[in-house]
């Protein structure tokens, strides 16, 4: 599987990788050999949220992010998590799949059985 992961959609930091990539992506067939996958650490702030994926998909020049990940949530965050990937995978309609990076690992059985995905599918 080809994976891509990143924060920022820059030019100045990943630019050259960045037109490459999205050069793969703008052909249908190379896009469904790559997995997409973007995050954020505040994602508290849904038009915030929706504006990175935003910049993501046109920057990629891709109609979908395979995977959205929620960075860092921490102690007290995990309600506001799992209501943000309720929304993604809902009204949202942003991400094929999302999942969390729990600071504490305590949290992160509670915050898996809130948002695991569909039947049939690993967690």
């Amino acid at each position: 599987m080809n994976y891509f992961f990143a924060y920022s959609m820059d030019d100045d930091q990943i630019g050259d990788y960045l037109d490459g990539l999205a050069e793969l992506c703008s052909d249908p067939m190379t896009r469904g050999k790559i997995f997409v996958a973007v995050g954020m650490e505040d994602f508290s702030n849904r038009e915030a949220v929706t504006t990175h994926v935003e910049k993501c998909l046109s920057r990629l020049r891709t109609d979908y992010v395979d995977a959205f990940f929620l960075e860092y949530v921490c102690r007290g965050d995990e309600d506001a998590a799992n209501e943000t990937m309720g929304w993604m995978r809902g009204a949202g309609g942003l991400v094929v799949a999302e999942g969390a990076g729990l600071s504490q690992s305590p949290h992160t059985a509670s915050a898996i059985a809130h948002t695991r995905p569909a039947k049939g599918l690993l967690p």
